[in-house]
């Protein structure tokens, strides 16, 4: 094992190391419920089992660069955390199902988009809770659904990952009241579900070219 390598173990496989100096490792679980849904989203049929292999060692820049990921937000704390480390994770499974796994499947499975009432749900959950946490697994409930079949649905139905299009909103809320309110920015970052000020700056920045400051002086 040197910098960079990966290992994948499955859960009955035990693993005993040994190291002659410190190291940092990064252990990421991803569970064989989870697994199997996207698994069952991805291949249009209903998978029943994902046998990972057992791989002592690999180099594999698409699994290091999703773990390092994970890694960083589960450091950051950040808003949208949640939601973002589970996109990461699913695409990490995807590359997983490519490369190291076996799979089992049963009976195909329809692929559509939400029907427009369920459209209409998720949006109306969506705005009314956009100051607070957002992830898969609270919208996906919503519905009824699993997260990973709620993912590839609103996918289709709205053109961006579920994340993007929760960010989409955050922003567009944080332009309004930035021209009809005399809120402060930190309070409206606060309103619109960004973790900080900062934050919001950030991103409204990247998205509009401009600081929220500006856009409001700009407006007046």
């Amino acid at each position: 094992m040197s910098p960079g390598a990966a290992s994948l173990l499955t859960r009955a496989q035990k693993a005993h190391w040994t190291w002659n100096e410190p190291i940092d490792v990064t252990h990421v679980y991803l569970s064989a419920a989870l697994m199997a849904e996207v698994a069952s989203e991805v291949m249009d049929c209903l998978v029943t089992e994902v046998c990972l292999a057992d791989v002592l060692r690999t180099d594999d820049p698409v699994m290091t660069a999703a773990m390092a990921a994970i890694r960083h937000e589960a450091a950051q704390q950040a808003m949208g955390g949640p939601l973002y480390v589970e996109t990461v994770a699913r695409g990490l499974i995807i590359h997983l199902l490519r490369r190291y796994a076996a799979i089992t499947r049963d009976r195909p499975v329809p692929s559509s988009g939400l029907s427009p009432a369920q459209c209409r749900i998720i949006r109306e959950h969506i705005d009314a809770n956009l100051a607070e946490r957002l992830d898969l697994a609270g919208m996906a409930a919503q519905l009824g659904m699993t997260p990973c079949l709620f993912a590839r649905r609103f996918r289709i139905s709205f053109g961006l990952p579920a994340y993007a299009w929760v960010t989409a909103r955050r922003l567009e809320r944080a332009r309004r009241l930035l021209g009809e309110t005399g809120a402060s920015i930190k309070a409206i970052a606060v309103d619109c579900g960004f973790a900080d000020q900062a934050h919001l700056t950030r991103l409204f920045a990247r998205e509009t070219g401009v600081t929220p400051a500006a856009y409001r002086r700009a407006l007046n």
